[in-house]
């Protein structure tokens, strides 16, 4: 018998490090993933899925669910979305199915707030675009550059120029952003 993705939150939620399952035969232990320390940001800008934590035109990409010290609860819920599958292989309609059904569970464990960026975090970093869609999507953002191997850097309408320097286009990277220009 495997336990329901709601009852994992709460139990996670709640502090629970391992839970017994029941099966046919024996019994299993499970590891619910830990939560890490929230991260204090310096100079935060908000961004589809967390935050750019700025400091003189250089930034780091900092997870919603790293801010928060929920990143366990995500794990939980990233493992969840991604057997989740739209009608048709659409990118926008998988963003947006995986976030609707991420509110849908956890709905009433977190506040409304708190769970509504959880759940772009977790769409978006389901779709296997992330962190390059979450900075191209980003409201503010005009353009977003990269060289393979190098750091991206975008251009903001209100910060300027901007290097990222925890996300580099590598070659997977450029296949991934590839592939969907070519479904799309």
């Amino acid at each position: 018998m495997s336990i329901d993705i709601r009852r994992k939150l709460e139990l996670a939620i709640a502090g629970v490090r391992y839970i017994e399952i029941r099966s046919l035969f024996k019994k299993r232990r499970i590891k619910l993933p830990e939560n890490s320390e929230k991260i204090d940001l310096v100079n935060p800008v908000k961004v589809m899925g967390g935050y750019l934590d700025v400091l003189n035109g250089r930034a780091r990409l900092v997870p919603y669910s790293s801010s928060e010290g929920i990143d366990g609860i995500a794990q939980l819920l990233l493992d969840y979305a991604r057997g989740i599958y739209p009608d048709r292989p659409d990118l926008e309609e998988a963003f947006e199915t995986r976030r609707s059904r991420i509110i849908e569970v956890t709905d009433g464990l977190l506040a409304d707030e708190k769970r509504d960026l959880l759940a772009e975090e977790i769409a978006l970093r389901s779709t296997k675009l992330w962190p390059i869609l979450s900075l191209a999507m980003s409201d503010g953002v005009t353009e977003l550059y990269g060289v393979l191997g190098s750091c991206v850097y975008l251009d903001h309408i209100f910060l300027g120029r901007i290097t990222v320097e925890n996300v580099v286009l590598d070659e997977r990277e450029l296949d991934k952003i590839i592939t969907v220009v070519e479904c799309s």
